[in-house]
């Protein structure tokens, strides 16, 4: 009588990380000299969103200042102090450790909503394209049929 446990079955493969990415990971974001638009500086920590926030950064992401200050963990209007320079630096940095873990959360919520709600997508990219095209229903007269097709 064999006591061999049965084989698990092998993990879903993950992304590779860059080795910032993995130092990232350990330390949960990283530091960062903000410069203030006074002059003052502070040592800031860029972090890497747990999962919980990443529905909270997907509303976000278009507002930039509110990113950076859901990156940084700091009140409504801290953005505002910063230089633009470290602004920037600090959106960057958030966003290069946060938009994959963005992307895997989405592709997850449309997975489930795809099971909970067949057809899902297609209804999701006709309301898109309705908003784009002002609530017309149809594409104006020698538009392309898809994104690939000519004119």
């Amino acid at each position: 009588m064999s006591t061999d446990k049965p084989a698990r079955p092998a993990p879903a493969s993950t992304p590779e990380l860059t080795p910032e990415q993995r130092a990232a990971a350990v330390t949960g974001g990283r530091e960062l000299t903000a410069r203030h638009a006074d002059g003052s500086t502070e040592v800031v920590h860029v972090r890497l969103l747990p999962v919980r926030l990443l529905g909270k950064y997907q509303q976000l992401a278009v507002d930039e200042a509110a990113s950076v200050e859901l990156f940084c963990d700091r009140p409504q209007g801290w953005a505002d102090t910063l230089a633009e320079e470290s602004f920037i630096e600090i959106l960057s940095v958030g966003e290069e450790l946060n938009l994959d873990p963005l992307s895997r959360y989405l592709a997850r919520q449309t997975a489930r909503m795809q099971k909970l709600n067949p057809g899902y997508e297609e209804k999701l990219l006709e309301r898109l394209a309705a908003t784009l095209l002002g609530g017309a229903t149809t594409l104006p007269p020698g538009s392309p049929t898809s994104p690939t097709a000519p004119a």
